[in-house]
């Protein structure tokens, strides 16, 4: 019997849809500047795309066992996502920002009637949301294309060697594995081929 699309979405929209918001865990002195960050981060992409009433939240234990995941206008992320370095909290905060900007949300509840559809459709949304992320660093921070694209690639090559030291146990279901992610987003970019993993000074 085939599954319909309201049964498919519990099971298959954890990366955009698990979590609820909850009450804003305590935060050590460096997670709540990198929080600070991340607001004013978020505050200046909904400006630059003229965004309203999208908010950030911090949880722990929230989001599906997503670092990051958009409910609606709200982005919640991790409370360990603030330990790691700034580029990283902002190239997470602008994956989350461009599925809103994309309306990733509302466009999941509507038109797939099987699981391998449905699959193969959330993969393409976060393949759009790297590249998006490109842009919104670039017009948000002010980066270079190449930056911008170095940024979001080295990111995928952290998450393929975290997946090969087994730090990262299992890889989402609606998402292509980061080394194929990797290639996809670089063919957006025939300027930098071949990639070198370095941009002029």
């Amino acid at each position: 019997m085939m599954m319909t699309r309201h049964r498919l979405l519990p099971m298959l929209l954890v990366v955009l849809l698990a979590g609820c918001a909850a009450r804003t865990p305590a935060l050590s002195p460096t997670q709540t500047e990198r929080w600070q960050q991340a607001q004013e981060f978020l505050a200046a992409i909904s400006k630059a795309y003229g965004l309203s009433g999208v908010t950030l939240q911090v949880s722990e234990g929230h989001t599906g066992g997503e670092i990051a995941t958009v409910k609606g206008q709200a982005i919640v992320i991790e409370k360990a996502l603030l330990d790691y370095k700034p580029w990283v909290v902002d190239k997470v905060i602008a994956h989350e920002a461009a599925h809103v900007i994309h309306g990733d949300f509302h466009r999941m509840r509507t038109g797939w009637t099987s699981r391998s559809e449905a699959v193969l459709a959330l993969r393409g949304f976060e393949v759009e949301a790297d590249v998006k992320v490109i842009e919104i660093l670039q017009r948000v921070r002010g980066y270079t294309e190449c930056k911008a694209l170095l940024h979001v690639l080295f990111y995928k090559t952290s998450q393929v060697k975290a997946l090969a030291a087994g730090t990262i146990k299992a890889w989402p279901e609606g998402h292509w594995p980061p080394h194929e992610e990797h290639e996809m987003i670089l063919a957006r970019f025939p300027t930098h081929h071949p990639w070198t993993g370095k941009c002029p000074t």
